[in-house]
């Protein structure tokens, strides 16, 4: 089991430049051009043309103003709800395109980094303008983390990464095949600064075959060596230093854990169940009494903001799925059985909601994220999927096949469209106030904006060619689409 820590929560300062610096204050540059319009002329019909010229000078002045103001509110906008695409109030246009089959591993400040589907290459490309700022071979499965304990939204539930301020990436590669004494397995990992490509730790771990997990600033590795003993090791990728390494005793038969069924990982503790059975604490690399273990333990995963700088959280441990919403100070605000869903996008009001999956019932459940009061719930998720945004007072759900909107107030169902070719990604691509889906009709690949309130059909527009599906949304709300030929950026 992989986990992926992080932190997609982004401080935003607003600073008031946005306006030419060379406008000035308006109504001095107005006095100053009437003023040397007036020295060239006289006469009533030179006063009509000196005003004439203020007026156009006013005019002038208002565009950049506004030219301006726009930006800046668009810029606000963005920053003040995590995830949102720039304007979807018309048909999007390239903006630039990178080569070549990647994937988009996530966005780091105005960065998108990526990675090519045979998993050897990487590369990072200016957000604005798709310049490539650095390129590396690090092989095998890259991901990008800040060290954090608990596991982000976004890593979680499959989506590109969304993180700020100091993010590395960390690769690798290796943990294939059975272990023979002439051929033992070994998994290389090789950490990037993500600012510059440049590697700033790595090593090479014994086994891997067993199990690959990243947690907080650690790798950790377990595999079976060729005499079929379990060995473990943990390695820091942030200060590039071994912590421990472990080679169990006893021999655990290769179908003891077949396909890994019976070893499980977690932050905390690694169990061997079966005959015979063992327990590795994961912090400290000793053996711990494999009968009083309890459990494989905890997992935690970040929630969504609340009011007032409460956070939601959720863990697992051997008696399910836990979430707790907390204030500032550490205390708890209020508890219960459950999972409080990580909505990567949502809009001002969500603030007030958090959408939970009921332990008990399989519900869906909307508290008041200042009480814990039931709002509302959906008695059975089945078939309606996970809540992947809220926006213009709606609760979106994706399974990755189809979308269902849910009234936030009161959980009443507004409208539901399913694809066949399966053109809605797991992660919303919104505004605030539609949505952007890939789908595939009379045989071509159309971009699709609806409503997200009614789901009609706001416009359509041919997609890239060779279009598979939605990459995700930059920091700067640039919407990203892969194609059989690389990445292409849109923006109005």
């Amino acid at each position: 089991m992989r986990r992926h820590p992080g932190d997609d929560l982004v401080d935003v300062e607003l600073i008031e430049d946005d306006l030419d610096p060379s406008v000035g204050d308006p109504m001095s540059r107005l006095a100053q051009r009437w003023a040397r319009g007036s020295a060239h002329l006289s006469g009533r019909r030179t006063s009509i043309a000196a005003r004439a010229l203020a007026c156009a000078a006013v005019i002038g002045l208002v565009a950049v103003v506004a030219q301006g103001g726009a930006a800046a509110a668009e810029r606000a906008r963005l920053a003040a709800v995590t995830g949102l695409a720039v304007s979807l109030a018309g048909p999007l246009h390239e903006v630039w395109a990178a080569p070549g089959p990647d994937t988009v591993v996530g966005f780091v400040d105005d960065l998108v980094v990526s990675q090519d589907q045979s998993g050897t290459h990487v590369s990072a490309l200016r957000q604005t303008d798709g310049e490539v700022i650095w390129e590396a071979d690090p092989g095998g499965v890259c991901s990008l983390e800040t060290g954090g304990r608990d596991i982000a939204s976004w890593q979680f539930i499959g989506l590109a990464a969304r993180t700020s301020g100091d993010t590395w990436l960390v690769c690798r590669d290796g943990g294939q095949g059975v272990a023979t004494p002439a051929a033992p397995v070994t998994t290389h990992v090789e950490v990037l600064d993500v600012r510059t490509g440049l590697v700033t730790a790595w090593t090479t771990l014994p086994g891997g075959d067993r199990g690959v997990m990243i947690t907080g600033r650690d790798v950790v590795v377990a595999g079976l060596d060729a005499e079929s003993h379990l060995i473990a090791s943990r390695w820091s990728w942030r200060e590039g230093t071994d912590l421990w390494e472990y080679r169990s005793a006893t021999v655990i038969a290769p179908t003891a854990i077949s396909d890994g069924a019976s070893l499980s990982m977690s932050p905390g503790l690694l169990v061997v169940s079966g005959a015979p059975s063992l327990a590795l604490d994961l912090d400290t690399g000793t053996e711990v009494d494999a009968a009083s273990a309890g459990p494989v333990g905890e997992w935690r995963l970040q929630g969504p903001a609340l009011p007032g700088g409460a956070s939601a959280r959720t863990f697992a441990d051997g008696s399910g799925w836990h979430y707790e919403v907390l204030e500032t100070d550490g205390s708890i605000r209020f508890a219960g059985e459950g999972y409080a869903f990580p909505i990567t996008t949502s809009d001002r009001w969500a603030n007030d909601l958090l959408v939970v999956l009921d332990a008990a019932t399989n519900g869906l459940l909307a508290l008041d994220a200042r009480t814990g009061a039931e709002l509302w719930r959906i008695a059975s998720t089945d078939g309606f999927g996970i809540p992947v945004a809220v926006a213009d007072h709606v609760v979106l759900l994706s399974d990755g096949i189809g979308l269902r909107a849910i009234d936030a107030g009161d959980g009443a169902e507004l409208w539901q469209r399913t694809s066949a070719s399966g053109g809605f990604a797991v992660g919303v691509v919104t505004d605030g106030s539609a949505w952007l889906s890939l789908e595939t009709a009379d045989g071509k690949d159309w971009l699709v904006a609806r409503g997200v309130r009614d789901g009609l059909e706001r416009w359509r527009e041919a997609a890239p060619e060779g279009s598979d599906g939605l990459a995700g949304v930059t920091l700067d709300g640039t919407v990203l689409v892969h194609t059989g030929m690389g990445i292409v950026a849109l923006r109005p």
